[in-house]
C-alpha cells in the first residue's frame, strides 16, 4: 500500500536543506497520495464497521470517528488496528478517544 522508499529534501527556515530518510508512506501534503491513501483504506474500514453492526461511523483519511456503545466501539478500534496491520502493514500508533455523556 506505502509508496517506495525515498529521500525527502526538506529545507528549513534558514534555507538550509536537510535530507531525511523515509522507509515507507506518502508525502504530506501530496494531493494525489491523500486520494491513494483514502481508496486503498476503504475496502478494510468497510470490512471492520460491516461486522460491528452497533457502531457506525466515518473515515477520512488517517482520521477514524468511532460512534457505538463504549465496550462495542473499543471491540472495533481494536479489530481495526489488526485488519490494517494485516492488510496494509499500517501500524496505527496514536489513539485519541473521546467519551460523551458521561457524569460523575
Amino acid at each position: 500500500m506505502q509508496g517506495a522508499a525515498s529521500t525527502l529534501h526538506l529545507i528549513d527556515y534558514q534555507g538550509q536543506t536537510h535530507k531525511i530518510a523515509c522507509s515507507k508512506g506518502g508525502q504530506q501534503g501530496d494531493a494525489f497520495e491523500t486520494v491513494r491513501f483514502a481508496i486503498t483504506t476503504f475496502p478494510s474500514f468497510g470490512r471492520v464497521f460491516a461486522r460491528h453492526t452497533t457502531c457506525t461511523g466515518a473515515a477520512v483519511c488517517d482520521d477514524v470517528f468511532i460512534v457505538a456503545p463504549l465496550a462495542e466501539g473499543l471491540v472495533l478500534a481494536a479489530e481495526l488496528k489488526q485488519v490494517l496491520k494485516q492488510d496494509l502493514d499500517l501500524d496505527v500508533t496514536k489513539v485519541i478517544l473521546l467519551f460523551f455523556g458521561l457524569s460523575n
